[in-house]
């Protein structure tokens, strides 16, 4: 505060505070570069419709699709675990089209994002890991055959 804020005057000076409706309708406004229609009767908003995540996108599925498609295709990777994973989505979902909607569809969106690389990279190294272990597993098969084998013609 300022000496010069404490000199009184005839004027009574009151900021009128906005409401969060009135912010938001304005920030549509800005939004929409000028005036939209009116929104549908009830509404306080327009809707508008986001993509939907279909429910055990992550689950067993994908990692069986993967497993196949890296045992055909040795090189096939992460890229074959999104590609399985990003198979069906469901129906798009409804909402508000404000500002506050749509950050928390686009913070769902990357989040989701970076969970599935994550998942897709660990379902490739489990992969890699399991067709280790697999390998090995038939060369000491075939090295215990060939030592039975040996001890039977002597």
């Amino acid at each position: 505060v300022q000496p010069a804020d404490l000199v009184l005057t005839d004027e009574d000076v009151v900021a009128q505070r906005k409401t969060m409706l009135t912010l938001l309708k304005e920030y549509v406004k800005i939004e929409a570069e000028g005036e939209q229609p009116a929104p549908p009767e009830g509404k306080a908003f327009h809707t508008r419709e986001y993509q939907g995540i279909s429910m055990g996108k992550l689950g067993a599925t994908p990692v069986f699709l993967t497993l196949q498609a890296m045992e055909a295709d040795a090189s096939a990777g992460g890229a074959a675990v999104l590609a399985s994973i990003n198979e069906g989505m469901t129906d798009p979902i409804t909402a508000n089209d404000t500002p506050n909607h749509a950050h928390v569809i686009k913070s769902r969106d990357r989040t989701l994002s970076q969970y599935t690389q994550h998942f897709a990279l660990d379902v490739e190294n489990l992969i890699r890991h399991y067709s280790a272990i697999k390998r090995e597993e038939q060369r000491w098969c075939q090295n215990w055959n060939s030592l039975v084998e040996s001890l039977k013609e002597k």
